[in-house]
């Protein structure tokens, strides 16, 4: 809750001479009262800023100044500054923008108010369950922490987003680079990514944090849910989780070539019912349903007068074909919130040319930027032209749009991010609205792609690397 912090990591900004600090409450996007200074950048970063800057920012009569060299930190609910040889006062903020002034040119910082003090833009915030989230989530599945420091980052990433009352979405199968099925021993070790988070959430008021089972042949019954869901919480360090979810329906069936296969997706279910009435989840839901499974799974939670609060799923420009549209469709009839992973496709929405992917998952996503093997030439240019265009008319980034786009279509994207400014940028994307006529040029360019993407390297959304071969599945 202190303006001034010890804890002063991630995105560092170095400033020679701090003339004057005030702080101010401000919606994002929206400019901040305090003439010139106050004009706000769209991206909301600040990367490199120069030596000898001016930072204003206002909030009534509460003034901080002092002439030193100082850190910035930021955390999306607070600024902190880490004092290095003069002391400052301190003090409490409700932050949402940071304009810094440099000799007439004006760049911002996108951060809303203090750690613990979570309470979310109440004009960009969507219910799940009985829960009040942010617009935009955070997911965890390519975190990995190889060491303290990395660690350390990870904890201040996971601790902004829950200070923005942002949903955390990870699973005990998360923890390593390259994710499931390489995440259990020699690469990595299962439930690492929960660990992190409990770390990290210690101190937060309010986090909202969303977690999954994973059925396998050997673990899908409803007595494995609710022992899952207890090591969960163990490793969150909580005693209830906000949203507990089924990974994906119960397709590993290593006999079904045989005919025999024996899905266990009721049980499942019965488990996700069992974990609320035990108090270990305060939430429930599934991901990569379609429509039939998820109204099977809605009727059957009905009969324990448990309702299923969301439906996770692969949804972005990219990926709207499938079963998709229908999906949603069927989730908005049955008051499911659903939530949308891989809303950047991986970071092929990004607008980036240079995805950093590892292996063989960053060979397949050059191929959908630029062609070749199945993607004709070009790749997905055609709408990386549209999605820059509407980005620059609205001055936006591309991401941003392309989250927007998704929000407008009644979900609430779960954006991965590994970086403090990652996330930074992923809250510009709240706060304002594409207008319809951008939302349908968009899905137009989409349209005119003949291919969806479904994944890169190991990781599928409609298929799982199972270890004697891969299962398929569709929502439609």
């Amino acid at each position: 809750k202190h303006l001034i912090s010890s804890r002063a990591r991630a995105l560092r900004l170095r400033l020679s001479m701090l003339h004057s600090l005030s702080i101010a409450r401000a919606m994002p996007g929206q400019h901040v009262q305090g003439g010139p200074s106050s004009v706000l950048c769209s991206s909301g970063i600040v990367s490199k800023p120069p030596a000898g800057a001016s930072l204003h920012v206002h909030h009534g009569a509460c003034r901080l100044a002092g002439t030193i060299s100082i850190k910035v930190s930021m955390c999306l609910f607070g600024i902190r500054l880490a004092r290095r040889g003069h002391q400052v006062a301190r003090g409490r903020a409700n932050l949402a923008h940071v304009v810094l002034s440099v000799g007439g040119q004006e760049l911002s910082l996108t951060m809303p108010t203090g750690r613990g003090a979570c309470e979310p833009n109440q004009h960009d915030v969507v219910s799940l369950g009985d829960l009040r989230i942010s617009s935009v989530g955070l997911g965890t599945i390519s975190w990995s922490a190889s060491n303290e420091e990395s660690e350390r980052a990870l904890c201040d990433l996971a601790a902004s987003a829950a200070d923005a009352c942002m949903l955390v979405d990870t699973a005990e199968r998360y923890g390593t680079e390259l994710g499931p099925p390489f995440d259990r021993w020699p690469f990595g070790r299962a439930g690492r990514c929960e660990e992190i988070l409990g770390i990290a959430l210690r101190g937060s008021k309010k986090p909202a944090v969303a977690t999954k089972f994973t059925p396998t042949p050997w673990r899908n019954s409803r007595s494995d849910v609710v022992a899952a869901c207890k090591a969960s919480c163990q490793r969150l360090g909580v005693n209830q989780i906000d949203l507990y979810q089924i990974h994906h329906p119960d397709i590993v069936q290593p006999l079904k070539s045989f005919g025999l296969a024996w899905p266990r997706d009721s049980e499942l279910w019965e488990g996700l019912a069992d974990c609320v009435e035990l108090g270990l989840a305060r939430n429930i839901g599934v991901c990569n349903y379609g429509p039939t499974l998820l109204n099977l799974a809605c009727d059957a939670l009905k009969l324990r007068k448990v309702p299923l609060a969301s439906n996770q799923i692969n949804f972005s420009l990219l990926y709207r074909r499938q079963g998709v549209m229908p999906t949603i469709e069927a989730c908005k009839a049955r008051g499911v919130t659903v939530l949308a992973y891989w809303p950047l496709a991986m970071g092929l929405l990004s607008g980036s040319s240079n995805l950093s992917a590892p292996g063989r998952r960053g060979e397949e996503l050059k191929r959908y930027l630029t062609g070749g093997g199945a993607i004709p030439p070009g790749g997905v240019q055609p709408l990386l032209d549209v999605l820059h265009d509407v980005a620059s008319r609205r001055g936006r980034t591309c991401s941003q749009v392309a989250l927007n786009w998704i929000m407008c279509r009644g979900a609430v994207p779960i954006p991965g991010a590994c970086r403090l400014e990652r996330l930074g940028e992923y809250v510009g994307a709240l706060g304002w609205r594409l207008t319809d006529a951008e939302a349908d040029e968009l899905e137009a360019a989409a349209e005119s792609l003949p291919f969806d993407f479904e994944g890169a390297g190991f990781r599928f959304s409609s298929a799982k690397f199972v270890g004697y071969g891969v299962e398929r599945w569709y929502l439609d």
